[in-house]
């Protein structure tokens, strides 16, 4: 149970999200966690690379929805985009010293109901082994009374290619003291998967313990997912980030170190910018195809003899999400092979 004199720092990091912001902050104002005892919360807001009026939509929500709630608000308006960038600067700089939990949730997400918050923080202090809680997103078509085939289709999707114990970077909390080590480089368009990675393993100093992360079954936000004109482009920067992802995983893997590398990477970011870019030429080289096979038929559906019926209703719909993906992997192999594919957003 959540013990007295907790301080809690909720963050939110968001890009051109005007639209958006001021709802999320409306419901997080909803959420009883912030009205329990023995908790004191602070809101860090960071606007990084934005072209709208996100910080100042945040403002005014903060002003009118979490007036004298809060301990102390920090909003942060950055012309520096990156969200890996925006996550080091969260935790590093913006943060209170003191901060004992994070709780991360995006900007345009709406949470399903006012408990959400308190049941991840409850779920981590219980788990007693788990340094983070992870929520179950799920797309807001799913509340529609009648669906079209391509929104089943969608729903199908999601649901087969769902990983268990994965941060999901939309919602989640970890401890501060599991954080605090850490540093994300600057820059990767899979930063999720990176901290991920980072926490299972320790910073890549100890096999990936998957019990780290622990989760809420039951679904915690709903999100909108990309419009059609837009999804060829959000799942080619997916399949960019993932592949940029195996690549430093490989090479901080390599370096075989007992001690968590989060303080190098922090190291490498400020004192070589380009490191990553570099890791990506490294793997890349002169081939003409780098998308990594792992990436190219990981939709299709694993048959499960215990649900035969499930599985097999799940056949058409990976054979088309294969189809799909390969797409994509073929635009993302030219982004990879191009300068400061890490960077790409």
């Amino acid at each position: 149970m959540i013990s007295s004199d907790m301080r809690l720092t909720v963050a939110i990091i968001a890009r051109n999200e005007a639209a958006n912001i001021g709802r999320t902050i409306a419901s997080l104002a909803g959420q009883d966690l912030l009205g329990m005892s023995g908790i004191s919360t602070d809101l860090v807001v960071l606007a990084n690379g934005c072209t709208d009026d996100t910080i100042g939509v945040a403002r005014q929500a903060v002003d009118r929805w979490l007036e004298g709630r809060l301990r102390h608000a920090v909003l942060v308006d950055t012309p520096v985009g990156g969200k890996s960038r925006a996550w080091n600067r969260v935790v590093h700089e913006l943060a209170a010293p003191d901060t004992d939990l994070f709780l991360f949730l995006d900007a345009d997400i709406e949470l399903s109901g006012p408990r959400v918050c308190r049941e991840l923080v409850e779920q981590l202090l219980h788990d007693g082994h788990a340094v983070a809680c992870t929520g179950r997103p799920l797309k807001r078509i799913a509340r529609k009374q009648r669906k079209s085939l391509a929104e089943k289709m969608s729903l199908e999707v999601s649901e087969a290619n769902r990983v268990d114990r994965a941060i999901n970077g939309s919602l989640y909390c970890a401890y501060a003291s599991a954080l605090g080590p850490i540093w994300l480089p600057e820059p990767t368009p899979g930063e999720d998967g990176f901290l991920n990675a980072m926490i299972q393993t320790r910073g890549f100093s100890a096999p990936a313990d998957r019990n780290l992360v622990t989760q809420l079954d039951e679904v915690t936000h709903y999100y909108e997912p990309a419009p059609l004109n837009r999804i060829l482009a959000h799942e080619q920067r997916m399949v960019v980030g993932t592949a940029v992802n195996i690549w430093l995983f490989e090479y901080l893997m390599d370096l075989r170190s007992s001690e968590p590398l989060g303080p190098l990477i922090g190291r490498r970011n400020a004192e070589e910018p380009g490191w990553v870019g570099k890791v990506v030429r490294q793997r890349t080289g002169s081939r003409a195809w780098v998308v990594p096979r792992s990436l190219l038929f990981w939709r299709l559906p694993a048959l499960d003899v215990r649900r035969p019926v499930t599985s097999l209703r799940r056949v058409p719909v990976g054979l088309a999400a294969t189809a799909f993906s390969l797409v994509v992997a073929l635009f993302a192999n030219g982004r990879l092979k191009q300068e400061g594919a890490a960077g790409y957003w």
